[in-house]
Parts: C-alpha cells; structure tokens; sequence
C-alpha cells in the first residue's frame, strides 16, 4: 500500500481520502485486536525472564484467557470506562495477566 498524495491539509478531506485509500477503517482498535488474535490464534508465544523461566503458549489462549478475565469483571458489576487496579508479583505470569486486563 504507497501514501496516498497529500494535496490538502483539511481534515475531512483528508479522513475521506484515507478511508478511500484503505489507511482508515471503520474498525474500532479493539475490533482489530480481536480479529488478529482470531486470524493469528495459533501463532506461538514465548516469554522468558531473566531468571531463565520460559512459559510459551499462543495468541489463541491468551485471547480466551483476556475474555475470561473480562466476563469475570463484569460479573462482578464492572463495566466499560470503570477504573480497575491490579497489584501483581513481578514474573511472566504477572505480565500475562496484565496483557489479560487490557
């Protein structure tokens, strides 16, 4: 895909052209993160730490963990917009679950 030329700098006219172009969509970003981890579900991940643990796993399953941890949430009355503090130990389990969150 090449930039399209720039001839304006209002910018309707230049939403207009990048959706024409294919550089905007009416994707929201979320929209776009779930379909790649749909797409993309069984590329391998691994993470390691500097203690030399490793834990690999796939997009896939942390997707469907991230979902889990959603519906968990809102069953507990949080809803789009709410504050959610978390307080975890440091390691690769932490940091999936911190991706788990967002």
């Amino acid at each position: 895909m090449t930039a399209p030329e720039i001839t304006t700098y209002d910018p309707d006219a230049l939403r207009e052209l990048w959706y024409r172009e294919g550089f905007y969509s009416e994707l929201t970003w979320p929209d776009v993160l779930a379909e790649s981890c749909v797409s993309g579900a069984s590329a391998t991940i691994v993470y390691a730490d500097a203690e030399g643990g490793q834990l690999v796993t796939t997009v896939g399953e942390i997707h469907t963990l991230a979902q889990r941890v959603a519906a968990a949430l809102q069953d507990r009355g949080v809803r789009a917009g709410d504050a959610v503090a978390v307080q975890l130990p440091n390691g690769i389990e932490a940091r999936l679950r911190t991706r788990r969150c967002c």
